[in-house]
């Protein structure tokens, strides 16, 4: 492995961590190496789900328009999204999607300047950080919620530990506050030299864990800025 390419840890879901190492890999050459190891398991939920009066979908997940997909027909609804990824899902489901192109409060701020006049169905999952139907019902919009997948704590794999283990730099890109909460804890047995690439500030304060030799915010919140950050954090990188 080259000195000037440390490897990039990715703990996501196991499938979202597959497509951010593709995505990298296209960037930054086929021969980056990366260790996946989710610290999360996605189990959808078995829920029934009535679409009859719903205007609209809004999804802070492409998990939580994953599990909708697995119990409805969604051709031709309308979504409301998080950022592009979770748009991305909805329409690979045949929805109308627009995006927010941020975090939980540009999907609150859009929402709020689009005014939906009839019903609205949050996806998500088990575990929210910002009760985003509180926070438009405080503006006047119903909102119903629906619990589509659990989001299970797992363990780090081996391969993971043996990077922990090691002496060289690691890249750890961190995409929410509970999983940067969850990777501070599964690293804090271990010395690591970490550099980290957080998606927002919301994120980098949620981190606990081993002081990292360096952390960068993405300037958006979505996958494209944090691939940014990520080719960003090579330069300089040593092992």
């Amino acid at each position: 492995m080259s000195a000037s390419r440390p490897p990039l840890l990715l703990t996501r879901p196991q499938a979202q961590s597959e497509r951010f190492a593709q995505a990298c890999r296209e960037r930054l050459g086929e021969d980056l190496s990366i260790v996946i190891s989710p610290l999360m398991s996605i189990r959808y939920m078995d829920v029934d789900v009535d679409l009859r009066d719903v205007e609209a979908v809004v999804a802070t997940s492409a998990n939580g328009i994953e599990g909708l997909a697995q119990r409805c027909d969604l051709k031709g609804l309308d979504a409301i999204c998080v950022g592009d990824a979770t748009a991305a899902a909805a329409r690979a489901a045949g929805m109308c999607a627009v995006s927010a192109e941020g975090d939980a409060t540009a999907l609150i701020a859009l929402i709020r300047a689009q005014r939906p006049k009839g019903a609205l169905l949050y996806v998500r999952g088990t575990e929210v950080r910002t009760d985003l139907a509180a926070a438009l019902a405080d503006a006047g919009i119903a909102v119903r919620s629906a619990i589509m997948y659990d989001q299970r704590q797992i363990g780090l794999n081996g391969d993971a530990v043996r990077l922990l283990q090691g002496k060289g730099s690691i890249v750890l890109p961190l995409f929410s506050p509970r999983s940067a909460a969850l990777a501070a804890e599964a690293c804090a047995p271990y010395a690591p030299r970490l550099r980290i690439d957080a998606i927002s500030e919301a994120v980098a304060d949620a981190w606990t864990g081993p002081l990292p030799d360096a952390l960068t915010i993405a300037r958006r919140p979505d996958g494209g800025a944090m691939i940014d950050t990520v080719a960003h954090l090579y330069d300089g990188a040593s092992s």
